[in-house]
């Protein structure tokens, strides 16, 4: 049980994970004027967060809004008939379990758990967490809820295949340990492992009551295998400065509708191993032909963030776009068609003062052109207590 800790929500315990940013489609920008704290290559920024822009995220709806319009994707850049293209909807499935019978905090671990499961099965299937579609978990007191969208019914199966398996699973002990430091950072817990076998022994229960819900115990373990006691000194606030070079204005337009997935790309080369935890991706603005976008975390004191910036550049210039050729074509067909980005025009016209319709903007989303932002990315970090 946790110690000491405040709770998010109101009355009740509650914690909401998002599992990329792509998917949630945060899509404010901010004013180009920050306080100045340092500089990278004649790049002045800024030692607060950036205003909120006038252009509210809000502005582009929600994401558990499925594409309503008709497809408008250009079929002449990627060589498939229109029919095809009117084949790639959005598949948003919502997966319940109420009341479920252990503590939050234990609810909460096995939220973290599925998601991270997930995640990697997907990954060995040929997807990227940022072009997938989205995945939110939530865990209210003992109930737990996953938001999934995405344009592929096989990744649904993937998906519901993955809780199934957890339940008699034996390879979950890492995910378990990786997922405590996660919840650690994200609640500023210490955390100790009292009885390892049987934490393990109820995410397994968890996941079969959740695939099994007629099936659940009738009372609620009270067995403690794990304590969190809140501890807010043994973490510290990151800050990532995503600055990428923009020479030409197809690049602008490019950068406009890929920065979410970017993020998610830097999240899942470099950061994702480390005991941290996502607070927030800022909005973005633009100096001297370089965009920049700031991503705040809060992380453990105990990581090793040596040559974190140059980690996490030599893993974005690894990253083979051309092997995300099918996820970016969906990411574009969503550009296009979901009325998340309906105003992107005005964003592109915010920051770089250019001229296009959504479709040209969308028509930059390609590999070729993914691969070429993250060539001319690199990191600046910043650790604070």
């Amino acid at each position: 049980m946790a110690t000491g800790r405040p709770q998010k929500g109101m009355t009740r315990r509650n914690h909401h994970d998002d599992r990329s940013q792509s998917g949630k489609k945060d899509y404010g920008y901010s004013e180009q004027t920050r306080q100045s704290k340092y500089t990278i290559s004649g790049v002045t920024m800024g030692s607060k967060r950036p205003p909120k822009s006038n252009i509210s995220a809000s502005s582009f709806g929600s994401s558990n809004t499925s594409n309503s319009s008709k497809p408008q994707l250009s079929s002449e850049s990627w060589g498939i008939s229109p029919i095809s293209l009117i084949l790639i909807i959005m598949i948003c499935k919502l997966y319940t379990a109420y009341d479920l019978p252990f503590d939050h905090d234990t609810c909460h671990l096995f939220e973290h758990v599925v998601n991270r499961r997930f995640l990697k099965q997907l990954q060995k299937t040929g997807h990227h967490r940022g072009l997938f579609g989205r995945l939110n978990g939530q865990t209210i007191d003992s109930s737990v809820f996953f938001d999934l969208g995405v344009y592929n019914a096989d990744i649904i199966a993937l998906f519901e295949s993955n809780l199934k398996q957890l339940s008699d699973s034996n390879d979950i002990s890492l995910l378990v340990d990786e997922c405590l430091l996660h919840i650690g950072a994200e609640t500023r817990c210490s955390i100790t492992v009292k009885n390892r076998d049987r934490l393990i022994q109820h995410i397994k229960q968890l996941a079969y009551c959740f695939i099994s819900q007629k099936s659940k115990p009738s009372k609620t373990s009270t067995e403690e295998t794990f304590s969190m006691f809140y501890n807010p000194q043994d973490f510290a606030e990151l800050e990532v400065d995503i600055v990428t070079e923009l020479p030409n204005e197809q690049l602008m337009r490019a950068w406009c509708a890929m920065r979410l997935p970017i993020c998610d790309i830097v999240n899942n080369c470099a950061l994702d191993p480390l005991p941290l935890y996502l607070n927030e991706t800022s909005g973005a603005w633009a100096e001297d032909g370089r965009a920049i976008t700031s991503v705040y975390y809060t992380i453990s004191k105990d990581a090793g963030t040596t040559r974190l910036e140059n980690r996490i550049t030599e893993s974005l210039r690894l990253f083979q776009a051309s092997g995300c050729a099918d996820d970016i074509q969906q990411y574009q067909h969503e550009f296009q068609t979901d009325d998340w980005f309906v105003n992107s025009p005005i964003i592109l016209y915010e920051l770089f003062g250019l001229k296009a319709t959504r479709k040209e903007i969308a028509d930059t989303i390609t590999p070729d052109l993914l691969g070429e932002l993250l060539l001319n990315t690199h990191i600046h970090t910043t650790v604070s207590s």
